[in-house]
């Protein structure tokens, strides 16, 4: 709602916009929950290429975001399904600018649903 009481919706590319932001951070991780879900990102380095890899380990979908470190910016500007909520397919896209090789960052994030999983 606004100051108007007018509601507002979003969506793009046929998907529904239920949280977008920006977060500034000075850990190496930022943790989401998005209905029962919990989301965590976390930021680590090694000698690969920027890259993400997922896993769910005691019921939290871990997000390691590889090697970003960039000032300029970079992410995952595709919507990347990572769960079904309420029979909907949950989406998320984040861009990241890191300063000084991190820890201060800026992560900027979209949660998405899509139509009915079958």
């Amino acid at each position: 709602m606004n100051n108007h009481d007018i509601p507002v919706s979003v969506s793009t590319n046929g998907l529904e916009v239920i949280a977008s932001g920006l977060v500034h951070l000075t850990t190496p991780d930022v943790s989401f929950k998005v209905g029962d879900l919990d989301i965590r990102f976390i930021f680590q380095n090694d000698k690969g290429e920027g890259r993400y890899e997922g896993k769910v380990e005691n019921g939290i979908l871990t997000i390691n975001l590889f090697n970003f470190s960039s000032a300029i910016g970079e992410g995952n500007p595709v919507p990347l399904s990572i769960a079904t909520i309420k029979g909907r397919e949950l989406f998320v896209t984040y861009y990241v600018n890191t300063f000084n090789n991190g820890p201060l960052r800026e992560f900027h994030y979209t949660f998405m649903l899509g139509g009915t999983s079958e």
